[in-house]
């Protein structure tokens, strides 16, 4: 997705891109002031850190007082048990291709 970020970049106008970087961090330990960013988004990225928790401590910390944390994450569903069910019977498999795939790197 990184790559992805830096490829539309490209094709802004220098004024534009300057609103804009793209880098890798830990997102235990943000190199970002306090009170920095207006929006924080995570997508299906909490329960793959060591340390949720402090994961979630960090973004408030560089997110602003009045800022928001967006966060779109799976969990079990009440309203949709066939779906609930489908990821229960394949969850096993699920896991053991995500452990291979970060093994593999």
């Amino acid at each position: 997705m990184l790559e992805r970020a830096k490829e539309k970049l490209n094709f802004m106008s220098t004024k534009e891109r300057e609103r804009y970087d793209v880098v890798t961090a830990d997102a235990a330990n943000l190199t970002f002031e306090d009170n920095s960013f207006d929006t924080i988004v995570d997508s299906f990225g909490l329960c793959s850190f060591d340390d949720p928790v402090k994961v979630l401590i960090e973004l408030q910390r560089v997110c602003k007082p009045d800022g928001k944390i967006l966060l779109l994450e799976h969990g079990r569903s009440k309203t949709y048990l066939g779906l609930s069910g489908y990821l229960d019977k394949h969850a096993e498999r699920h896991a053991k291709n995500w452990v291979s795939a970060l093994l593999l790197g």
